[in-house]
């Protein structure tokens, strides 16, 4: 199973390296490998361009919905229909202090990680 992770420097936070660990700590054969783009607005052209991957995962944890956030989320939808490649669409409001520490940082990244590596886990047995 070939996973791609793909997140923005836009996104709110970057929990990709912990959700790799987290995914390659729960499921045996796994390959995967973290993209980032500059701009939100650069995702749907890099997942459609990635070829060779089983599933795709799209983070941006944002702090507050936009109307590109709505553009990119409908954009990911389309992609999911048309694509080889199943997308899990990652694109959600996460409610973040102004002045984390960083082990508050931490602590989030870990418990994102654990969430959304047990939907890809359970995913990837749906589509087996």
């Amino acid at each position: 199973m070939k996973v791609a992770l793909i997140s923005s420097r836009q996104a709110a936070i970057n929990f990709l390296p912990e959700l790799q660990e987290a995914l390659e700590k729960k499921i045996l054969d796994i390959e995967v490998e973290q993209f980032e783009v500059q701009l939100n607005t650069d995702i749907p052209r890099k997942t459609k361009g990635l070829l060779g991957f089983d599933m795709i995962f799209v983070s941006i944890p944002f702090k507050e919905e936009t109307q590109k956030i709505r553009i990119l989320i409908q954009k990911l939808v389309d992609l999911d229909l048309a694509a080889e490649s199943k997308i899990i669409n990652g694109v959600e409001e996460i409610q973040l202090e102004e002045d984390l520490s960083a082990e508050e940082a931490k602590e989030i990244k870990k418990s994102e990680a654990e969430k959304w590596s047990n939907i890809i886990l359970e995913k990837i047995l749906e589509a087996q």
